[in-house]
């Protein structure tokens, strides 16, 4: 079920069961239970190479109730489905292996593959420290948008995304408002 724009009464209207049904009943049902929503996580670690973007592949889902997440097909991506225009708070988590190697870990939140960034967050390495990036943002979507969460380094080789319950690698988006 998709969110139905209420129509505008007019004078002498007549407002049918049908009516109340559609605008009233049903809306309130999908922004109650049904509005898009879905959290996704990789269940083990993940090698990103050094010095170029790479799209993380989600192999779980906490929820998902609109069908927002694939597990096999485009794993990496988070699409809108239709009817789910609106404004969706969105975000991820991604915790770095150990290692004071290189100059920089950065993930980033892009839309459609097209380098447009909704979000992004930079963080620096430590020998001992681990490095954690949590990006979030409110952004518009319009049904067939996708998002896409990607992470980068620079240790000069393979460094693990860490696979942390219930932290990293999550990426989420839920809808809510128009």
């Amino acid at each position: 079920m998709a969110f139905t724009t209420p129509a505008t009464a007019v004078s002498l209207s007549i407002i049918t069961a049908g009516w109340l049904n559609t605008y009233v009943r049903d809306n309130i049902a999908w922004m109650a239970t049904d509005s898009p929503a879905a959290r996704v996580y990789r269940s083990s670690n993940l090698a990103v190479g050094t010095g170029a973007w790479g799209s993380i592949g989600y192999d779980s889902e906490r929820f998902d109730n609109a069908s927002i997440h694939d597990n096999v097909t485009n794993n990496d991506r988070l699409t809108i489905p239709t009817g789910g225009s609106g404004k969706y708070i969105i975000g991820g988590g991604l915790s770095w292996q150990v290692s004071g190697a290189g100059g920089g870990r950065s993930v980033r939140i892009g839309v459609n593959g097209t380098g447009t960034l909704i979000a992004w967050v930079a963080s620096f390495p430590s020998a001992t420290v681990g490095s954690e990036a949590t990006p979030t943002t409110v952004y518009a979507m319009s049904a067939a948008d996708y998002l896409i969460f990607q992470a980068w380094q620079d240790s000069g080789g393979n460094l693990n995304a860490a696979s942390v319950a219930n932290y990293s690698p999550e990426f989420w988006c839920l809808w809510f408002r128009t």
